[in-house]
């Protein structure tokens, strides 16, 4: 069935092809890794540390919540219990 000379299931195909879809999202991770640099190159200098030492705290600061997050999955070799359910939204 047709509605106005178009297919009414819309399209079959995705517009654009592969490899400038992937150059797309190349660019647009670039754009942002270079906008994440300037943020931590600015919030650096306003410490007043260095931006090596300040991704040095970055990194260790992700790797101890890592372990922090493992451990409470492995917490006494069982898994953590599901998390309680909202049954109800209204305060009484």
């Amino acid at each position: 069935m047709t509605v106005t000379g178009m297919l009414a299931s819309g399209l079959h195909y995705f517009p654009v092809t592969l490899p400038f879809l992937l150059a797309l999202m190349g660019l647009l991770g670039l754009v942002v890794g270079m906008a994440a640099l300037r943020v931590l190159r600015y919030a650096s200098i306003s410490m007043g540390i260095g931006v090596e030492n300040l991704l040095a705290i970055l990194s260790l600061s992700l790797l101890g919540a890592t372990s922090t997050f493992r451990s409470r999955i492995c917490l006494n070799g069982r898994p953590p219990p599901p998390p309680r359910s909202v049954t109800s939204a209204s305060r009484t």
